[in-house]
Parts: structure tokens; C-alpha cells; sequence
């Protein structure tokens, strides 16, 4: 009996200490198990979402700023249309201009003095006013580049310069027109350059000199037929007055009432042409009232009789 219940108590010892240890195994078992796998799911699973509330705001901020930046340049654009339209922006450029150009004044950059050079012919008080300039403005403020165009317009001037001399002084080249000749028109007696621009009118003895070019058209072709007649001298010396017909073509008036009547193309061929008729008949000092050459083949002449008369070119048969 004794041997039997010290046997019982044994395994009842036995089976608790295999209980407890299958409790502890249980437990080692569950810390592992979650350890491995539920406890790191968890982990995660609170990471993940603050990350995703993270970037929840950024991109609500990012919106908020696009919006800010668009209702920003909105306000902007509205407000800088309405100073414009207003005129601020005008009136605050202009009183910032006011300032600055007290600001040059008081320092000594205003204008003291004008310095005109090359004028000779040109209307002095005609030039001030197109210089426009008033003494003791500021002379940055002086526009020069207007100045000059308006100068430029001046009947005798063809080119001018307008400088500034810093610090007070204006500076004015001009350039004057040469007449070239004494333009009729309309009984009216102007004075034209070698471009036909009318300069001035002819008055007094100081002009008469120049060649007389008579009728509409005249001044701006003039140039064309005095550089043609420098190739015949003798001829241009007895020429008293250029005459244009129909704007097209010359009649040339010789002192000794003759009239030459010019093609309207080709002149410089009828012109080789007469002198050489001349040479051989003096036709210029016969008693001939018209020369018509008009016509590339042959000669016209109506003699001061009121007879007419015709000049073929040598060895045409007649």
C-alpha cells in the first residue's frame, strides 16, 4: 500500500509538471507566433495609415497653395486693369517724371544755350519754333530725335543734326538745300534742289543765273536733262529755258527764240544727232523757228518764213 501511493504521487507530480510545461510551451509559442506574424501585421498596419494621412495633406496643401496662387494673380490682374484704366499708372509715372526732371534741373542739366551751325538761308525764326526749345528746361528730358525731324521739314534744310552739349547747351547742324535751278509754274518762280524740292522762292537778282525750268513736272526732271546737256556746252550755252510738255518730254528754248522740240525717249540721241547736223549745216544759226525731233528717222524744221522743211538722214533716198 505504502508502495502504491508514493507510485500515484509521482505521476500526479509528473502530470502537473507536464501541464505547466505544455502552458509555458503554449504561451513561448504565442509570443513567437505573434512576434512573427500578427504583431508585425499590426506594426504595420498603424504605420501605413499615418502615412497615408501624410500624404492626405500634402496633397490638400499643395491644392491650397495652387488656389491661393491663382486667386493671388486674379486679385493682381484685376487690380492693375483698374489702375490702368483710371490712369494711376500715368499719373504715377508722370509725377515721378516731374520729380526727376527737378531733380536734374537743380543739379545744373538744364537747357542755357542753342549753338546753330550751317545756317545761312534757313528762316531763323522758323528754326526756333521747330527746335521748340524753352531755357532753363531740363536737357534730358529734351527730345532730340523730334527736334531734328521737325528741322528736317524747313523748306532750305536737307539734313541737320540736333546734340546735346551736357550740361545746358543744344547744339543744331544743319546741312542747306542747293538750288539748281528757278522753277515755273503758274507764273510763280521757285527755286528747286537737284531732288526737285521746291526751297524757296525765287526773288531779287541773286538767282538769276540758273537755269529756267517751265511747266508741271518740270522739278523733279530737271536734274536728269542739266547732267545730259553738261555733254554738249556749246549747245547748253544758248539754252534760255527748259520747257516740259505733257510731263513726258523737253522742248529746249534758245536765247535766240528757237525751239528745239526733244523726244520723249532717247534724247541723248537726238541730241548727238542735231549737233551733228549743226556742224555740217549751222542750223543753229540759220533762221529756223522749230527743230522737231520728235521722230527717231528724220529731221522737221519750220523756218522763221512760216516755210517748212525736211532733213532725211544721209543716203536716204527722198
Amino acid at each position: 500500500m505504502p508502495s502504491l501511493g508514493r507510485n500515484n504521487k509521482k505521476k500526479t507530480q509528473k502530470g502537473r509538471h507536464a501541464a505547466r510545461k505544455s502552458a509555458s510551451s503554449a504561451r513561448a509559442a504565442g509570443r513567437l507566433k505573434n512576434k512573427n506574424g500578427k504583431g508585425r501585421s499590426s506594426r504595420a498596419g498603424v504605420g501605413g495609415y499615418w502615412r497615408r494621412r501624410w500624404t492626405d495633406f500634402r496633397v490638400r496643401l499643395d491644392e491650397s497653395r495652387k488656389m491661393a496662387l491663382f486667386v493671388g494673380l486674379s486679385l493682381l490682374t484685376i487690380a492693375s486693369y483698374i489702375a490702368w484704366a483710371t490712369g494711376v499708372f500715368v499719373w504715377a509715372g508722370q509725377k515721378i517724371d516731374q520729380g526727376t526732371e527737378r531733380a536734374l534741373i537743380a543739379g545744373g542739366f538744364s537747357i542755357q544755350q542753342v549753338q546753330v551751325e550751317g545756317r545761312n538761308k534757313t528762316d531763323l525764326e522758323a528754326l526756333k519754333a521747330a527746335l521748340g526749345v524753352e531755357r532753363g528746361s531740363s536737357i534730358l528730358h529734351y527730345d532730340t530725335d523730334m527736334a531734328r525731324e521737325r528741322v528736317e521739314k524747313l523748306d532750305w534744310v536737307s539734313a541737320a543734326q540736333v546734340i546735346r552739349f551736357l550740361p545746358n547747351t543744344i547744339h543744331v547742324v544743319i546741312v542747306e538745300r542747293s538750288p539748281i535751278a528757278i522753277w515755273q509754274l503758274q507764273k510763280q518762280l521757285h527755286l528747286i534742289d537737284r531732288s526737285g524740292t521746291v526751297v524757296g522762292e525765287a526773288s531779287g537778282d541773286a538767282y538769276l543765273r540758273l537755269p529756267l525750268v517751265v511747266g508741271p513736272g518740270a522739278a523733279k526732271d530737271a536734274a536728269k536733262i542739266f547732267d545730259l546737256m553738261d555733254q554738249y556746252p556749246e549747245l547748253k550755252s544758248q539754252i534760255d529755258a527748259y520747257v516740259r510738255i505733257g510731263e513726258r518730254r523737253w522742248n529746249l528754248r534758245l536765247k535766240s527764240g528757237m525751239d528745239i522740240q526733244l523726244p520723249a525717249e532717247r534724247e541723248d540721241r537726238a541730241l548727238a544727232k542735231l549737233v551733228a547736223y549743226d556742224e555740217e549745216h549751222h542750223l543753229l544759226t540759220q533762221a529756223i523757228e522749230v527743230i522737231d525731233m520728235r521722230l527717231p528717222d528724220r529731221i522737221y524744221l519750220k523756218l522763221v518764213d512760216d516755210k517748212a522743211a525736211k532733213i532725211w538722214p544721209p543716203g536716204t533716198e527722198t
